[in-house]
């Protein structure tokens, strides 16, 4: 969705919040130029042709864990069974693959073989907890992230992650 703001300078900002994609925002002259770039943003997000950040292009998953234990995982109170998720999010064949490539495709196939080795839904869902974490977490400059997260939508999500996280669904 669109948004439109005029500056006290007389330029006008186009905001674009589309879900899946971060917001994007540009200043111009007039309406209809912030108007014509805000038509083109939302119509190259539906079909998944929006540019990516260089981030999204260059970082891997196991960059953004190395990044995320490194400067966040010390401050959390479950730093050990932390690491030790990290660990195996990095032992991962997709742990080399860029940010911006993941789809959700990728974390129901994770989830499959998760669950045929016997692991239970709710490590899994704890395990995925940790990818959105990295994700969501407010980003430094240096810091890794992607502009969507493919995570939702997988079929942990559908199954209730709520309950992983004392059942609020945040």
């Amino acid at each position: 969705m669109a948004a439109f703001e005029r500056l006290p300078s007389g330029r006008w900002r186009a905001k674009v919040r589309k879900a899946g994609w971060p917001a994007q925002q540009q200043t111009f002259d007039t309406r209809k130029a912030a108007q014509t770039w805000a038509t083109a943003t939302e119509a190259e997000m539906d079909a998944g042709t929006h540019a990516r950040s260089e981030v999204a292009i260059t970082t891997t998953l196991a960059d953004a864990m190395d990044w995320y234990e490194k400067e966040v995982t010390p401050r959390n109170k479950g730093a050990l069974q932390e690491r030790k998720r990290i660990a195996r999010w990095k032992r991962e064949p997709f742990a080399t693959k860029a940010l911006g490539d993941f789809t959700t495709d990728d974390f129901e196939q994770w989830m499959t073989r998760r669950r045929v080795a016997g692991i239970s839904p709710t490590t899994c869902r704890t395990d995925l907890a940790l990818i959105g974490h990295v994700h969501d977490v407010p980003q430094s400059s240096e810091a890794p992230h992607p502009e969507s997260d493919p995570r939702h939508g997988t079929s942990s999500e559908r199954e209730g992650a709520g309950a992983a996280t004392g059942g609020n669904g945040s």
